[in-house]
């Protein structure tokens, strides 16, 4: 007997991190969407978190993920993230007000 599967959705779009299978982290708003059994996620605002060292210190820079995309939403499948994660809340904010800038808010 076959049974009916439909879209599910998780609208909360929260602040998460997603890492990839080639070993990127992106940041962005996040929300996760099953259709037949299958993950996919849809990030909005994407940046790409890049891990900077000086003097023994470590530092989180955001920049684009695709700069040269038209639009920073994009949809991932659920196969190419190895995990997602909420992001430590500094970092949230520097997410925040960065997208803030950007929007022109």
């Amino acid at each position: 007997m076959f049974e009916a599967q439909f879209l599910t959705s998780n609208n909360d779009k929260s602040v998460k991190c997603l890492r990839l299978e080639n070993g990127d982290t992106i940041i962005g708003f996040v929300s996760e969407n099953k259709f037949f059994g299958k993950t996919t996620y849809t990030i909005e605002d994407t940046h790409a978190c890049i891990v900077q060292v000086d003097g023994g210190n470590m530092e989180v820079g955001l920049a684009p993920w695709l700069p040269y995309a038209k639009d920073y939403t994009f949809q991932i499948k659920g196969i190419r993230v190895v995990t997602t994660f909420e992001p430590r809340p500094q970092l949230e904010t520097n997410f925040r007000v960065l997208i803030g800038k950007q929007r022109g808010k």
